[in-house]
C-alpha cells in the first residue's frame, strides 16, 4: 500500500444525525494532524443498520505513507451519546477499511 485514498469506519447508526437533529456527534477528524472532512451515511450489513464514517481524499494531502504510518484522530462531542469509541463503534472494537491506490481494501479492528 503506497497511498491511502480513504478510510471507512463502521459506527453505531444512532450516531448518524438525521434531519431533526442538526448536531454532529463527531467534533473533528485529523489524519497526521491534518484536518479532514468527515462524511456520514447509513448502510445495511446482514440486515442490520449501521453508520459509516468516511474520510475521503487522504491521498490529495498525504501523497505517500510516512515511515511512522498514519494516525487518525476522531474528536467526539462529550455531550453526545456517542462520546467514546465503545459507543461510537457499537462495541469493544472499531472496524475500519482502508482503500489504497491499487484498489485494495485491507480491513481490521482497533480496540477502543
Amino acid at each position: 500500500m503506497n497511498r491511502v485514498q480513504k478510510l471507512h469506519l463502521i459506527i453505531n447508526a444512532e450516531c448518524i444525525p438525521d434531519s431533526s437533529r442538526r448536531s454532529n456527534d463527531l467534533a473533528a477528524a485529523t489524519v497526521n494532524d491534518i484536518s479532514f472532512d468527515v462524511h456520514l451515511s447509513t448502510i445495511d450489513l446482514r440486515d442490520m443498520p449501521y453508520g459509516l464514517l468516511t474520510i475521503r481524499r487522504i491521498d490529495n494531502v498525504i501523497k505517500t505513507i510516512p515511515s511512522g504510518g498514519l494516525y487518525v484522530c476522531l474528536s467526539l462531542n462529550r455531550a453526545s451519546k456517542c462520546d467514546r469509541p465503545s459507543t461510537l463503534c457499537s462495541g469493544p472494537t472499531c472496524v475500519y477499511q482502508l482503500s489504497d491506490d491499487r484498489g485494495c481494501c485491507p480491513t481490521s479492528e482497533v480496540p477502543d
